[in-house]
């Protein structure tokens, strides 16, 4: 299963259960500015597009390891990954090593180098944790587009409100715009001293980024799975077109139903959410599906794609 899944979910559980506190709401009309809700619902801000961003690089990181190396060698690599592969990992590499000894610099740099040029030199081919969007201090709408690209999704955030949809969440813009958005007000939270994020907003937010999210790792592990799969020639392009999904759903009499998209019918029933979710798994492989599970209110809670 994924780290990074796992690390941005509980980051997002843990907000929801903040914002379910009353410390996190305001006693009177007008928000004092260095007041604790206020102070708390920035600090949270902060705390869940640096999540998002951990998991664009994290994920992206995962899903590329995950590429068979015995069917695609290096030298079938697309030129976007393989860009990835060398040149983004120097580029992060400068940025998280300023500061460092002359020395920690050096041995930092050889290990990266040993990395990145494996593979050119016929050896197994390795991506490095400086190799996704670690060139800069914050992930840009545009670096997630570029990183989904080199995975071969040419046109992700087109494609991120069709996969939410299917995954069933509801967005009120697009996708681009609410990871600008989202952007933007962790940049006020941050460094805006009389910036104050409305409790509501916040609270939208967090489905907001799930929503992003979801598309974005669905999209690049079917990618790297047809791509294991079919080869470079067939594997690399992939739409909204190849992505559905298992929704496991809790029922009023505590058991866990599984259903198919558009069916009427639930695909079987399990006695707990855990005996559901790991018969799904076995469920979707084989179907190319991945998996989303909704809690009594409809809230998405969690999720697991065809890599895992």
């Amino acid at each position: 299963m994924s780290t990074a899944r796992s690390n941005l979910l509980s980051r997002i559980q843990a907000i929801h259960t903040i914002l379910s506190n009353p410390i996190s709401i305001d006693t009177v009309p007008v928000p004092v500015s260095n007041s604790a809700a206020v102070a708390i619902r920035n600090g949270c801000t902060v705390m869940l597009f640096c999540a998002l961003e951990s998991f664009v690089r994290d994920r992206s990181l995962e899903c590329a390891n995950s590429i068979n190396q015995s069917k695609i060698p290096y030298s079938h690599l697309s030129d976007d990954l393989k860009h990835v592969s060398i040149v983004s990992t120097f580029d992060g590499l400068s940025l998280a090593t300023r500061g460092w000894s002359k020395i920690d610099k050096i041995q930092e740099f050889e290990k990266a180098a040993v990395a990145v040029s494996s593979g050119y030199l016929g050896a197994a081919y390795q991506f490095t944790s400086y190799s996704f969007a670690r060139d800069k201090s914050n992930v840009t709408a545009d670096d997630v587009g570029l990183i989904a690209r080199a995975f071969g999704v040419e046109n992700f955030w087109q494609c991120a409100a069709k996969v939410s949809a299917k995954a069933g969440l509801s967005i009120p813009t697009k996708h681009e715009d609410l990871f600008r958005l989202l952007a933007r007000e962790r940049h006020k939270a941050a460094h805006v001293s009389q910036h104050n994020v409305p409790h509501s907003w916040l609270q939208s937010a967090l489905s907001h980024c799930i929503s992003i999210a979801i598309a974005f790792d669905t999209l690049i592990s079917t990618a790297i799975h047809n791509l294991n799969i079919s080869g470079p020639s067939v594997g690399l392009k992939v739409t909204d077109s190849h992505i559905d999904f298992l929704t496991l759903k809790p029922q009023r009499n505590g058991k866990w139903a599984a259903l198919r998209p558009s069916a009427i019918r639930a695909s079987f029933v399990e006695n707990d959410k855990a005996t559901a979710l790991a018969r799904a798994m076995n469920y979707t492989y084989s179907r190319n599906l991945s998996v989303v599970c909704h809690d009594f209110g409809g809230r998405l809670t969690e999720w697991v794609t065809i890599l895992g």
